[in-house]
Formats: C-alpha cells, sequence, structure tokens
C-alpha cells in the first residue's frame, strides 16, 4: 500500500525528497570520516599478536614480580583495533607488554606512544617505570573513556637498542587491549588534541548549543500548528543536552553503577524524544505520540530497576538494549522523514531534513561499532571509539537553529506581503473614496448653488424685480426725476453685479472670493460716498471652506454691506477677517464695521438681519450684532476652521 501510494509522486518529487535525505547521511559519513581521520596517526601498529602478562587471580600486576606473570600470547580481533584474551578466571589486572627498537644515537624527534582507546587502561610504564596511572574501568570517567590517548616517552628512560611499552589494563573475563603505536610525538600529540577537540570540546559546546536553542524554541511564539511539535522539539534537545552533560562527567566521583545507571536513562530519554519529535513535526495521531512517551517512560524505568539490581543485569540488558535500538531507530525515523516528505513535498526544508538525518546517522554508526566492530562502515581502517553522538548534537542544535530562523523568515516574508497587499488594496480603497467624496462633493456643491441661484431667483423677483417695478411705476407718475431714477437703477445694477459675483466664487477659497467681492463693493462705496478699509489677515490668505459655506459667507457679508449702504449714512466702512481662537482649536471671524447713525438692536429687525442669522446658523457660525444709536455699527460672524457645515460630505464619511 506505502509502495502503491509513493508510485503516484512525480519522479522530481521524489528525487528532492531523497537528495535531502542522502546529502544529510553524506554530510554525517563525510564529518566522521575527517574526525577520525584527524583523531588518529596515519599508521597504526596492527601486530598479527601480542604478549600478555597476567597475575595469578585476585592479585593485581603491582602486586606480583614480573617473572611471577603468566604469559598469554593474544592474537589481534578481526576488524577490530585490539586483541581480546578470554581466561578462566578473573584477574584484578594484566600487562600488555611492547617492545620497540631505538636506534644508535639520541633520536631527531621526541618519542611518544598512541593508545587507540583508553578504555580499560590503567596504567603506562617505560621500561619498568610507570609513566602514568589513571583510573580503572571501576571509575566513571565519561565519554573521554573511550577517546583515544597518548603519553610523551622521556629520553632519560630511553636506552639504545630494545624498549619496552607496559600497559596495565582491567583485568576481568575478557581483558581487552587496543592498538597502540609508537612513534614522532608531534604527530602523535595533534591526533590527541583533534579526538579532544571532538570528543570533549565539540560535545561540550553541543550541550550549550542544544540547550541555547531550546530556550529558543520555549521563548518563540509559535502559531497553534506548531505549538505541539516546537514544544517536543525542546524537550528533545534539553534531553539530547543533558545526555552531553553526563556523558562528560557531570556530576563526578559517582559510583560505577549509579554513574551507568544515570547515562543509559539518559540515552533511552535522549532516543525516544527524539522519536517523539519526529513523529509530532510529520503531524502523526496523538495516541501515537503518546504510546512513544510511555515506551520511553517504561525504558527508563526498566533500566533504573536493572541498575539498582547490580551492575551484572545494567551490562547484560541495557547496553544491548541500547546499541541494537540506536541503529533500528534511526533506520526507521530516516524512513519515515522519507516517507512524510514525498506525502507532502517541501514539509521539510533542506537543512532541517539534513540535520535530523546526519544526527540519526552518527546515532546509527554509534550502534553499529558496539554490534558489528569498530571500524568505520566501509572502512575498516578507521576505528570509531568513542561515540559521535555528543559532538553531532551541534549539527541537530543548528538544523533546528535554521528551522526557526527560517520560520521566522517565512512569517517575516508573509507579513511583509500581506502587508504589500493590504497597503495596496488601501490605496485602491482610498483611491475609491476620493473619487466618492470628490463626486459626493460636486453633487453638494451643485446642490448649493441650484438652491442659492433659485432662493436668489425670488431675491431678484421679489427684491430687484420689485425695485425695478416700482422704479416703472414711480417713472410713469412722473414721480421721480431723471437723475433719482438714474440713481435707482445704478443701486439695482450694483446689487445684481454682487449676487451674480457671490454666485461666480463660490468654488474659490474665501480669501479669492472676497476678493472679487472687493471688486465689486469698492466703486458702489465711492457712488455713496464710503471709504472702505479691507483689513485681511496673512494667515487665512488659503482657507478653503467649500462652495456652500463660502457662499453663505458672501451673502451674509453682501446683506452687512447692502444694509450699511442704504441705511447707516456712514463715512467709512470696514472689512475684517482674521483668525481667533486657541491653536488646538482655530476660529475664523468676519466683521463689517461702519460708523454710521447706528440702531438700537433691541428694537424690531428687517428681513435682512433675520436672512444674515438664518445663514449663519446652516454654516454653524455665531453671528454678533453690536450697535448703538449714533456709534455705528459692527456685524460679525465666527466659524470654526475644520467644522463641517450641516448635511456637507466630508472625507472621513
Amino acid at each position: 500500500m506505502v509502495l502503491d501510494h509513493l508510485r503516484r509522486f512525480p519522479v522530481s518529487v521524489a528525487l528532492k525528497s531523497v537528495a535531502k535525505l542522502l546529502a544529510g547521511i553524506l554530510v554525517a559519513y563525510g564529518l566522521i570520516w575527517m574526525a577520525l581521520n584527524f583523531s588518529q596517526p596515519a599508521e597504526l601498529d596492527e601486530a598479527p599478536t601480542m604478549e600478555l602478562l597476567l597475575p595469578p587471580a585476585g592479585l593485581g600486576v603491582e602486586d606480583v614480580a614480573r617473572g611471577a606473570l603468566e604469559p598469554f600470547t593474544v592474537d589481534k580481533m578481526e576488524t577490530h583495533d585490539g586483541y581480546r584474551l578470554i581466561i578462566p578466571e578473573n584477574r584484578a589486572t594484566g600487562l600488555y607488554i611492547k617492545t620497540f627498537d631505538l636506534p644508535e644515537g639520541a633520536p631527531e624527534q621526541q618519542l611518544a606512544v598512541h593508545v587507540s582507546s583508553g578504555q580499560y587502561l590503567k596504567g603506562v610504564e617505560l621500561n619498568g617505570t610507570p609513566l602514568y596511572a589513571g583510573p580503572s574501568f571501576g571509575s566513571w570517567i565519561g565519554v573521554t573513556e573511550f577517546a583515544p590517548v597518548g603519553f610523551l616517552l622521556p629520553e632519560d628512560l630511553l636506552r639504545e637498542g630494545e624498549n619496552e611499552i607496559g600497559l596495565i589494563v582491567d583485568g576481568g573475563n575478557p581483558v581487552l587491549v587496543h592498538l597502540t603505536t609508537i612513534g614522532p610525538a608531534e604527530p602523535i600529540l595533534r591526533s590527541v588534541h583533534w579526538s579532544d577537540v571532538f570528543n570533549i570540546f565539540l560535545a561540550a559546546a553541543s550541550a550549550f548549543a542544544l540547550f541555547f536553542v531550546a530556550l529558543l524554541f520555549f521563548v518563540v511564539t509559535w502559531p497553534e500548528e506548531d505549538r505541539g511539535w516546537s514544544r517536543i522539539a525542546a524537550v528533545s534537545l534539553i534531553s539530547w543536552s543533558i545526555c552531553n552533560i553526563v556523558g562528560l562527567g557531570v556530576p563526578p566521583n559517582l559510583p560505577l553503577k549509579a554513574a551507568l545507571t544515570l547515562d543509559f536513562v539518559c540515552q533511552f530519554a535522549m532516543m525516544f524524544t527524539f522519536i517523539a519529535f519526529v513523529l509530532a513535526r510529520i503531524s502523526t495521531p496523538r495516541r501515537l505520540q503518546m504510546a512513544v512517551w510511555g515506551l520511553g517512560a517504561l525504558a527508563c524505568v526498566i533500566v533504573a530497576i536493572a541498575g539498582s539490581q547490580g551492575l551484572y543485569y545494567l551490562a547484560h540488558y541495557g547496553y544491548p538494549a541500547e546499541m541494537y535500538f540506536k541503529p533500528l531507530m534511526a533506520a526507521g525515523l530516516l524512513f519515515t522523514l522519507l516517507v512524510a516528505d514525498l506525502r507532502q513535498p517541501g514539509r521539510f526544508g533542506p537543512v532541517e531534513m539534513g540535520a535530523i538525518a546526519a544526527a540519526l546517522t552518527a546515532l546509527a554508526i554509534d550502534g553499529h561499532k558496539d554490534i558489528f566492530d569498530q571500524a568505520l562502515p566501509f572502512n575498516d581502517r578507521l576505528y570509531t571509539h568513542a561515540y559521535h553522538q555528543p559532538w553531532f548534537g551541534l549539527i541537530f542544535a543548528l538544523g533546528l537553529c535554521a528551522l526557526l530562523a527560517t520560520q521566522a523568515s517565512r512569517a517575516r516574508r508573509i507579513a511583509v506581503n500581506h502587508t504589500a497587499i493590504l497597503q495596496e488594496r488601501l490605496t485602491e480603497r482610498e483611491a475609491q473614496l476620493a473619487e466618492v467624496f470628490g463626486r459626493e462633493k460636486e453633487t453638494a456643491r451643485q446642490r448649493a448653488l441650484i438652491e442659492e441661484r433659485q432662493r436668489l431667483m425670488r431675491d431678484m423677483h421679489d427684491g430687484i424685480g420689485g425695485q425695478l417695478v416700482s422704479l416703472i411705476v414711480q417713472s410713469r407718475a412722473d414721480e421721480l426725476t431723471p437723475p433719482e431714477i438714474s440713481h435707482s437703477l445704478s443701486g439695482v445694477l450694483e446689487e445684481l453685479h454682487l449676487i451674480v459675483d457671490s454666485l461666480d466664487t463660490a468654488e474659490d477659497t474665501l480669501p479669492f472670493a472676497l476678493g472679487a467681492f472687493r471688486h465689486r463693493l469698492e466703486p458702489q462705496l465711492r457712488a455713496a460716498g464710503i471709504a472702505l478699509e479691507w483689513d485681511v489677515a496673512p494667515i487665512v490668505q488659503h482657507l478653503d471652506f467649500g462652495p456652500e459655506k463660502t457662499l453663505q459667507i458672501l451673502r451674509v457679508l453682501q446683506q452687512a454691506c447692502s444694509n450699511a449702504v442704504q441705511h447707516s449714512g456712514a463715512k467709512t466702512l470696514t472689512i475684517r477677517l482674521q483668525e481667533t481662537g486657541p491653536a488646538e482649536a482655530p476660529q475664523v471671524a468676519l466683521s463689517v464695521i461702519d460708523d454710521g447713525q447706528g440702531m438700537d438692536p433691541a428694537a424690531s429687525q428687517g428681513k435682512g438681519m433675520a436672512s444674515m442669522r438664518q445663514r449663519c446658523d446652516k454654516i454653524g457660525a455665531a453671528f454678533t450684532l453690536n450697535s448703538a444709536p449714533g456709534q455705528g455699527t459692527q456685524i460679525a460672524i465666527g466659524f470654526p476652521i475644520n467644522a463641517p457645515i450641516a448635511g456637507e460630505i466630508t472625507p472621513a464619511e
């Protein structure tokens, strides 16, 4: 069924998924190959046999004279970097003897001895003189126990001709001794240094990086659909980090049983959290994820119980379970990743897929060396003593950090794209609103002009028309002299000019409309013997109140000036426009002031005053009349600069 499902995918999609997976596997293999090349000398002494001296049962090498040690000849193990001797009874320690010849004269370079693994190594002797005494297998020393070690050979202890290197190893059944190479100190110590880089420094850096990336996963605000697997990823990272810390010998000085139990518990916890992360990443059912958590907890409990029962159960059940489970788990998860990426192409990015595949490959190689031999797969000349899992945690952390950066970059790109789309739609909407507002404004302007024209037609019919009819009647009755008729007709004509100008300039800004009004007003005032004082503040030169408000202001101004000319008997007429009020709520005040005979504001007022008040109410302006007999008249209107009139359409609407 799975194969039928996979056959439906295009070849290009399948090739991309396989390429991403293989790239991670090849990167892992290449990095391990590089680390092993750096961590061992170019030439290894793989003698077919070696001599091992064992003391009587229950005694150590140091407790017995050299002649009392029992010699054994041990053959090298196939595809393995050591010699194993199975003896019928337990021995505390054994002495591995290696001889080498020193040419006559002082050697050109200082010599050193390289041991391919420090496992089981308890001490080193040169010509019977102790050089090094280290911890035995009974003391937990973390991942460094499996790493290569090197020792300088003091020149004063060397002798011409045959020399003897003695390696004291832990006894037991069986006894294991690793390859030993003697040569120039510089390349040997360099290889040991690189071994420390990969097995100690990078393992420690990996623990820090894993913990740091886990914190990033916890603090990042994830979408609801990614929250589950991101939390499990953080737990997996922390589990791997703890595994590295324990492998480095923290906490120190633990008894062997406690140290091994802690290590196995951490290993199983790391593997099952890794499985849970991959399953959560591919969105498997929650029941399956909970089953994995349950199995992991059960495995940790079983290991803890085995450790409490003693080293025998721990070594015979915990260690085999771990070494077989790692490669099986790695193979299963690699296949799961491939199927998930095929079912949903592009689900895993190249960096994420490569990092997970590389980490799984390192786990598989660690299990392979424990099950079959200690040589790198497909290369039996490179021996994999130390575990590569600790420093490959750095690859896993960097891969998930890259995933985090990719998710953030993708989210930012989506946000930027959405912002651009919203901005484009907003611009289109603003343009549509501006167009609608323009049409509404034009409609309002046309409506205001039509209404004003209709009103003016009524005023002209009732006012100017009435005046003309009265002049006709009076002239036919010879009640007016020709100069009086001429004067009356001139007044009617000027009023008609003012009416026409108020309509023509209603679409201009208020100062422009006032300028046109002044042009028509000045001749009329001169004819009436009235001087004009014009005071328009520069700050209001560009005020634009819209056609209806401008039209109403001009009509109020026209009515006020007409009243002054006809009834005031003034010598001077002042028109003033200025800004008043606070800066946060500015207002405009328009005043018409004459020095005529004035009037009593409380007395009954004619239709002109009532008309001006109605027009001010319509545009939201305040109308003020200040006058007294013999003291002239001041008519003022004030209104906010930004206040719309009743029924006016604004962009905000």
